[in-house]
């Protein structure tokens, strides 16, 4: 036993286990972003939140079905407010953010047909409508409140319209796998009981989905946070984002439930590049130093011709 920590080691994430070779996209929460980049720097092709973080289930599939279907946004879909445009439809703001939309879309549809894996965070099950049209936004890049409608999505709305993307993206390629997760991160600005709610709604909408699709999964972030990491320490300073040890343990928790073993391997022989390259040296002029230098090029050169495919950036 294990004290003061009830530890969460999850089940096989997929029925076949991921290779660290397989082209991921991560489409969500702060937290996929976060994640992701975690995985990229291992050397992992992974493909994250073109259009900035999406919080909510609706929006990023939005994203994912005006990508497969080839819709084309006008300017007319932009609201004036101020004499300025503003596009809510995606997360920041850009100089001229219908291009930027209709570029990103085709950019995504070319990733989706390339993808092994569709990684999806939900964040939260609260969501702002666009009075204009009733469509939910991705941010209200802060226009006036009576601009829109604020409601939580159930859990039936969730699962049809991410059940009618489950197809679409299995018509569009059949082999893709998708992994649900929840966000662990605690949208207190929806106050705390609103938040548990929208969290238990996401829940319950994931396991609808994961129940009726055969190529869907979840992994338990969410879980390992709460009950395993539940000590502020693994917390940020807002009190409700993990930190940095936190999200990397559980990323080497999703690793472990949801890689093959040779790729195990890759991460671990990663993690011992990577410490190398972050070793301060007292001394940079020193005999030991200069050892310790051409160690560490020998070391990167003989893994990148073990593993020629690799992503890691590392100067050689």
């Amino acid at each position: 036993m294990k004290l003061f920590r009830t530890e969460i080691i999850p089940q096989q994430t997929c029925p076949e286990r991921l290779s660290w070779q397989n082209s991921f996209i991560s489409l969500g929460s702060c937290f996929a972003d976060k994640s992701s980049k975690l995985l990229q720097k291992s050397g992992v092709k992974v493909y994250s939140n073109p259009t900035g973080v999406l919080y909510n289930p609706q929006s990023i599939a939005d994203l994912i079905n005006n990508s497969l279907e080839g819709k084309v946004w006008s300017k007319n879909e932009c609201v004036i407010h101020e004499k300025r445009e503003v596009f809510p439809f995606i997360q920041g703001t850009q100089s001229d953010p219908i291009r930027f939309i209709n570029d990103t879309q085709t950019e995504l549809l070319e990733q989706i047909n390339n993808a092994d894996v569709l990684l999806v965070t939900f964040g939260t099950a609260w969501a702002y409508r666009l009075l204009a049209n009733n469509e939910v936004v991705a941010n209200c890049h802060k226009l006036p409140s009576q601009l829109f409608k604020r409601q939580m999505l159930d859990i039936d709305s969730i699962s049809q319209t991410w059940n009618q993307t489950i197809l679409k993206l299995q018509e569009n390629k059949p082999q893709l796998k998708i992994i649900f997760t929840v966000s662990p991160v605690r949208h207190l600005r929806d106050d705390f009981r609103e938040n548990q709610i929208s969290k238990s709604t996401l829940h319950l909408a994931i396991e609808k989905l994961v129940k009726h699709n055969e190529n869907c999964c979840y992994f338990p972030a969410y879980e390992i946070m709460m009950d395993e990491l539940r000590d502020y320490r693994f917390y940020t300073a807002d009190m409700a984002h993990p930190s940095d040890e936190a999200t990397t343990y559980i990323l080497d928790k999703f690793i472990n439930s949801s890689f093959d073993i040779t790729s195990e391997k890759y991460f671990l022989e990663v993690t011992k590049i990577s410490s190398m390259f972050e070793h301060k040296l007292l001394n940079p002029e020193s005999e030991d130093s200069h050892k310790f230098l051409l160690s560490r090029q020998k070391k990167t050169q003989d893994f990148l011709k073990k593993y020629p495919s690799s992503l890691l950036a590392v100067n050689v």
